[in-house]
């Protein structure tokens, strides 16, 4: 233990520490609380009039704060040789804003921050399956990024604020799927939509057939070749085999788009599908398992578990194709809409900022281990 000297602005320390190092940090977390005293106390003898116009300060403090990922105030303390004096004078406007001023700040976060999650999910596509697995990658990545920018910028521990920030973009995406079941199944419950749509089972078109009976002839003809058969990709041929003749001159642009996706297929349905029929293969996933090194229980684990995921990327990209399908039977029937969730891509991407952002900022007061405090940065 020794006793390391500091001069500032503010006067001479001492601070009793191991090391140059912990003697740094306990100063600066001496001037912190001190600067969160001085703002709290300014507050408590303001006149009454003075007190909204305090509020907005600390508002705009925390805004540019937010929306530059912590960069500005430390770039002014650069320029101006401050010392850390407008970080400090941030993180107490923070902490003078309370509870509701971290809630805001989150909520800020969420609606301010650009994201690439879901410009990635609609240029992946697939089906349901694949674009929650590409968001939930993409937003853990993009989450982890700023989580990492955000604790630098606070001199926090960058590997923590990246772990926290990775761990929100995952929650983000499921959160959002959990409220998008739950609000389907009411509506499902309230309305009766999304209905099942009406099956007419036509095996013969007539010499000038309608779009509708084209789509309905296709659609009895995919789904009777698809009963026959057990692998996804087999069964999604089918629908692109049965699809691929339509005549689509009697079709309108969204509707030619439409059947291009059953056909051919989005990057998000033809690249599972091919990595599903990688994996699949036997001899790929035996090689796999014995070429691992480990012992036979745990290389047939390997092996079983390349087949189950071949599988399962088999089923996501049959999916991307049967709502292809669902999407053009819906477009001949306009009494029967689709069910739009209320949470996409963006509202998943602003419930993992704003998780993000209070794994960042909240931690647990001693005195109050229940509710969640802001200590100060």
């Amino acid at each position: 233990m020794g006793t390391f000297k500091f001069t500032t602005k503010d006067g001479e320390f001492e601070v009793d520490a191991e090391s140059h190092e912990e003697a740094a940090k306990k100063l600066s977390a001496f001037r912190q609380h001190e600067m969160n005293q001085k703002f709290i106390q300014q507050a408590e003898g303001a006149p009454w009039w003075a007190k909204p116009i305090m509020a907005a300060m600390d508002a705009g403090r925390v805004g540019q704060d937010v929306l530059t990922q912590g960069i500005a105030p430390k770039l002014c303390d650069t320029i101006l040789g401050t010392e850390g004096d407008q970080q400090r004078k941030t993180a107490a406007s923070k902490n003078r804003m309370g509870f509701a001023g971290n809630v805001g700040e989150a909520a800020l976060i969420a609606g301010a921050l650009p994201s690439v999650v879901p410009k990635v999910v609609a240029k992946v596509g697939g089906g349901p399956a694949i674009r929650n697995t590409v968001g939930t990658v993409t937003g853990a990545t993009e989450g982890g990024i700023l989580g990492t920018i955000n604790s630098a910028m606070h001199d926090e521990d960058p590997a923590q604020g990246g772990a926290t920030g990775a761990i929100s973009g995952i929650l983000g995406q499921t959160v959002g799927g959990i409220v998008n079941k739950g609000a389907k199944a009411i509506n499902q419950w309230r309305t009766g939509n999304p209905r099942p749509l009406p099956q007419y089972n036509v095996r013969s078109l007539p010499d000038k057939p309608t779009k509708l009976q084209q789509v309905q002839h296709a659609n009895t003809k995919a789904e009777e070749a698809a009963r026959m058969v057990k692998d996804p990709l087999q069964e999604q041929r089918a629908y692109q085999e049965a699809f691929k003749g339509l005549d689509r001159s009697k079709f309108s642009p969204e509707e030619r788009a439409l059947i291009d996706r059953i056909v051919s297929g989005d990057l998000g349905t033809k690249g599972s599908g091919k990595m599903g029929n990688y994996m699949g293969d036997k001899m790929i996933a035996l090689g796999a398992g014995i070429g691992s090194g480990v012992p036979g229980p745990e290389a047939m684990a390997i092996f079983g578990g390349m087949l189950g995921g071949a599988h399962a990327l088999k089923k996501g990209s049959l999916g991307g194709t049967k709502e292809a399908v669902d999407l053009l039977r819906r477009t001949q029937y306009p009494n029967y809409p689709a069910f739009n969730p209320p949470v996409g891509p963006m509202g998943k991407t602003r419930i993992s900022n704003v998780l993000r952002q209070m794994g960042l900022e909240y931690q647990q007061d001693d005195d109050s281990p229940m509710l969640p405090q802001y200590w100060g940065r």
